[in-house]
């Protein structure tokens, strides 16, 4: 007991040293990172109940146990399957584009990350790029070789287009949140809470059925850390 209250106060003012010397973090998540401190430590910092902008803080000050890192997790399982010694598209890379960070340090290729809640895009790798917009239909992909990206939410549907459409990689930590295409696959989104694995699976399912009309296969697989699955998919 003990250890685990020492643990918690060194955790807890590296943290609070973290948000003195930063600038790079917004208002609410300075306010949420302190305010839910004690809870998310109790949770042993589980990811799936700590928004994206506390988290990234979280990490950026180095107070997330290593064994359920999800962006140490997300680029493991990317670098094991596939090629990151390319040019890559990251697509929702969050406030503080920890996965990029990551992969930058790891590549022997080029990163750019779109996220308009990128808190700057001041990076600080030469084969980083961070670029504070939005990944839409009229986004220029012909010069990445992967697509890829970690709970990107709504651009998850127009990421898996784009990817097949051009032959492109894809590597994608697929999140709960209501996918755009989930209203016309008959879905009755007014239990979507209490459903939401049934409807990941059923929107999963539908975009393996997409790559097959592209003549590609999207294979889905778990860490066994993580709560939500993986899908991948290899251009032709």
């Amino acid at each position: 007991m003990v250890n685990n209250l020492n643990d918690r106060k060194e955790k807890y003012e590296r943290l609070t040293e973290y948000l003195c010397k930063t600038d790079e973090i917004s208002v609410i998540a300075r306010l949420d990172s302190l305010r839910y401190f004690n809870y998310f430590y109790d949770i042993n910092f589980d990811s799936d109940y700590i928004p994206h902008y506390v988290y990234a803080a979280y990490d950026d000050c180095g107070i997330l146990p290593h064994e359920n890192n999800r962006y140490d997790i997300f680029v493991n399982e990317l670098s094991n399957k596939m090629n990151i010694n390319c040019n890559i598209l990251e697509v929702g890379g969050g406030t503080k584009y920890r996965t990029a960070s990551r992969i930058a340090k790891m590549q022997s290729g080029t990163i750019e990350v779109f996220d308009k809640q990128l808190y700057t895009t001041s990076s600080p790798y030469s084969n980083l790029k961070l670029y504070k917009v939005n990944f839409d239909h009229m986004t220029d992909i012909r010069k990445y070789n992967l697509i890829e990206g970690q709970y990107p939410c709504q651009a998850t549907e127009l990421m898996i287009k784009r990817a097949l459409e051009e032959n492109k990689d894809l590597f994608i930590h697929i999140c709960q949140c209501v996918h755009p295409i989930a209203p016309f696959l008959n879905m009755d989104l007014s239990h979507f809470g209490e459903r939401s694995k049934e409807y990941q699976e059923e929107v999963i399912d539908y975009y393996i059925k997409q790559a097959k009309e592209y003549g590609r296969t999207i294979d889905v697989f778990k860490n066994n850390n993580l709560t939500n699955p993986f899908i991948y998919s290899h251009r032709k």
